[in-house]
């Protein structure tokens, strides 16, 4: 419920004098990248409240490629599901749409402060190209 988070987004800071959110990554598979859930940007960026998007577990459609091999959970799905998420809500222009809004990405940015020159790089290469 995208306008009770933000209604509480906004009592936590004004009343209860929380400083930021926590947001457990997925929900049931949806991710904040869709414009539904944007109520949430827009009460965390009007209150200075920086948004710490924890990781999750993998959703259903990505677990069993990771659990087959041991990789689900906190060895590498973890990160892989958070840096997703991460990379879903900086492509669909959220920070475009509220660019004073603040996200705390943990675990050493889950990796991708190391992808940082080829994610750039890649995703001029495919806006170049059309592909998208």
């Amino acid at each position: 419920d995208p306008a009770a988070a933000a209604v509480e987004i906004e009592r936590g800071v004004t009343q209860l004098g929380i400083r930021a959110v926590v947001i457990n990554s997925h929900t049931q598979g949806e991710y904040l990248s869709d414009p539904k859930f944007w109520d949430i940007f827009a009460a965390a960026e009007a209150h200075g409240a920086p948004i710490y998007l924890h990781p999750n577990s993998l959703p259903p459609g990505m677990f069993e490629y990771f659990h087959q091999c041991g990789l689900d959970g906190a060895i590498y799905g973890f990160g892989i599901e958070t840096g997703l998420h991460a990379l879903r809500i900086i492509t669909a222009g959220v920070f475009d749409r509220f660019p004073k809004l603040q996200m705390v990405i943990g675990h050493m940015g889950e990796a991708l402060p190391y992808w940082a020159y080829r994610l750039d790089y890649m995703h001029q290469a495919t806006v170049r190209s059309q592909r998208y």
